[in-house]
């Protein structure tokens, strides 16, 4: 056999294994249907009462109401890493699997409305109370981590203060 057939032969064979044994690359998530809201509302006293809405492209509208270090209309955008962050959040609460209705038998609380819409589903929540405040909260500890993180993720103490 030519030497030069050879040579070739082998660069081929080896080329070809590298192609096969190559990862490849990790595709980015599609998150352009996912849209983010939570309300949280005021109470009789002065709780803070503002809504976030969360896109999947990472834009974030602040529109803050009463009780809040910033009245009006804030824009801002987080990264697809805090995109993601946000979906897993969703995905450990198994937002979808929850209630639609979590009321303590209270007046003059506070509610928190989240609504999500991802992947063609979409879910209203309505928390009314506050987390922790008492043993008459019936929301699940996951749904109060799940409203801290999305206030965590689009830093709205930046807005709402603390």
């Amino acid at each position: 056999m030519n030497l030069r057939i050879l040579i070739t032969l082998v660069i081929s064979i080896v080329l070809v294994s590298c192609a096969l044994t190559a990862p490849l690359p990790t595709p980015t998530p599609d998150y352009s249907d996912l849209v983010v809201t939570m309300e949280r509302t005021p109470c009789f006293g002065t709780c803070p009462a503002y809504k976030l809405t969360v896109y999947g492209d990472g834009r974030v509208v602040y529109e803050g109401n009463m009780f809040v270090a910033v009245e009006g209309q804030q824009t801002t955008t987080i990264s697809q890493d805090a995109v993601q962050e946000l979906v897993a959040a969703l995905e450990n609460t198994e937002f979808f699997s929850l209630e639609d209705d979590y009321s303590a038998p209270a007046t003059d609380l506070p509610s928190t409305i989240t609504t999500v819409t991802l992947d063609g589903q979409s879910k209203t929540i309505n928390h009314y109370g506050v987390c922790g405040y008492s043993d008459i909260d019936t929301a699940p500890k996951e749904l109060c981590d799940l409203e801290n993180k999305i206030d965590e993720i689009t830093n709205s103490a930046q807005w709402v203060g603390k």
